[in-house]
């Protein structure tokens, strides 16, 4: 009997992250992606210039975040990781996304797209504090090294959005 529970513990666990992995269709702005199953997808906890709000003009730097979004993600599978909101005011399922890799050095997605300057931390909405703590860190990194990141802050002149990642 106590085969059979393990058996079934073991069977609901492997199910439970197969549904944490899909393929990504394709890419509506550099943090929200759509599965091949056509639901939406927000990546927590970063922010990149606005491309499809229609009471925005394209921000600069949006179409490049856009663009490093569908190079990393589209066609690709990935594994999606929840925290305790799983959905947000616009019914977009809330994830972190990680690439898989060979040898299980899985690339994690939302702290890739902050570090490699392409987005911005967004701590507005509180999230795992290990993970708030990279993408910090991640965006620290950024600001000092990247090129591109220095870019985003000049060209946008967004000084509100500056002082509340330095908090």
């Amino acid at each position: 009997m106590r085969r059979y529970y393990l058996t079934a513990f073991l069977l609901i666990i492997g199910f439970a992250s197969l549904a944490n992995t899909a393929v990504v269709q394709r890419v509506i702005d550099g943090d929200t992606v759509v599965l091949e199953d056509g639901s939406k997808v927000r990546l927590i906890g970063i922010d990149t210039p606005e491309t499809k709000d229609p009471r925005k003009p394209v921000q600069y730097f949006g179409e490049e975040a856009t663009a490093y979004t569908k190079r990393m993600l589209e066609g690709r599978e990935v594994r999606l990781e929840f925290d305790q909101e799983k959905t947000d005011r616009y019914g977009r399922t809330l994830a972190y996304i990680f690439i898989p890799m060979p040898g299980g050095n899985d690339i994690f997605f939302n702290e890739r797209i902050i570090a490699d300057g392409y987005a911005f931390a967004y701590t507005k909405y509180p999230f795992r504090d290990d993970y708030m703590d990279r993408f910090r860190a991640a965006e620290r990194k950024a600001r000092e090294s990247s090129f591109a990141f220095g870019q985003i802050q000049h060209r946008l002149g967004n000084q509100q959005h500056q002082k509340k990642l330095m908090i």
